[in-house]
């Protein structure tokens, strides 16, 4: 029992955030732009919501991917981008860039 305790206290951030929440270079912001993802080698394109983005991943609306998943992702005006698949639950999915953002990107895509 002390075991898994000790477990669960290594997973928990200061101030209770999750863990993950800490590992980020920044912050996402808000957004509401449309997104199209594939699973990589599928032709089958799926639209989605992005919920939040920052230069390094996006959080999208839906899931059905498996974490460690890799992913095409095409957002508004860019060009399709690799992406792998972080985290998902029924209602969202966190997606990690293979390739960054610039920041006047992130600040464009969180305008729209």
């Amino acid at each position: 029992m002390l075991h898994a305790v000790v477990e669960r206290a290594a997973t928990i951030a200061p101030q209770g955030l999750p863990h993950w929440r800490t590992k980020r270079r920044e912050e996402r912001v808000p957004s509401n732009v449309a997104a199209n993802l594939r699973k990589r080698g599928a032709a089958l394109k799926l639209r989605f919501e992005v919920m939040d983005l920052s230069s390094d991943g996006c959080r999208i609306a839906g899931g059905g991917y498996a974490p460690g998943e890799e992913v095409v992702l095409s957002l508004a005006f860019l060009s399709p981008m690799g992406a792998r698949v972080v985290w998902s639950t029924g209602e969202a999915t966190g997606l990690q860039f293979s390739v960054r953002l610039h920041p006047a990107v992130v600040e464009h895509l969180s305008a729209t």
